[in-house]
């Protein structure tokens, strides 16, 4: 991605930290940038967001970044999010994300399979500042199709029987 757009490695250094490192650094001040894939709930994301000392910038051209990425997603952090009292952000700021996928093997049975999937909704169905509640997970087939039960979970939910007898 960096390379598409005229960055190479000469350019800047990339350093790998942690994101607890990350965001101590950016708030002292040795580090220019961050880049973080966190939920937006962390203390992690959030205290750098209310944080008058770091700026969130938008990304540039996130629309086209995520058609020729169809794993990233295009967000919006609406201005104040982070503290309302201070307005943190000013200004609405446009980012990016990558989309999160629940992936097993073919081989995984079906009812593994009902099981993680009514999980990961009891787990990510809530809403926050990126998505409304219910929107987590989503029948989504990005580069591996859906499998059978996948698409019958997101189509109906879970099996009947499941609904009244213990897994």
């Amino acid at each position: 991605m960096l390379k598409r757009i005229g960055i190479d490695g000469n350019s800047v250094e990339l350093l790998g930290y942690s994101p607890e490192e990350a965001r101590d650094k950016l708030l002292a001040g040795e580090i220019d940038a961050a880049l973080m894939v966190l939920s937006s709930d962390s203390p992690v994301v959030q205290q750098p967001l209310a944080d008058e000392r770091v700026q969130l910038e938008s990304f540039p051209d996130t629309d086209a970044y995520a058609v020729l990425y169809p794993f990233l997603n295009k967000l919006m952090v609406p201005a104040g999010v982070g503290d309302l009292t201070k307005h943190r952000p000013p200004s609405n700021v446009t980012l990016l994300a990558p989309k999160a996928s629940l992936v097993v093997r073919s081989d995984t049975h079906s009812a593994i399979q009902y099981l993680l999937l009514n999980t990961a909704r009891q787990v990510h169905s809530v809403a926050s500042i990126f998505r409304r509640a219910g929107e987590f997970p989503a029948a989504e087939a990005m580069e591996v199709p859906l499998s059978d039960e996948a698409a019958q979970f997101y189509k109906a939910g879970r099996p009947f029987l499941q609904n009244y007898l213990p897994f």
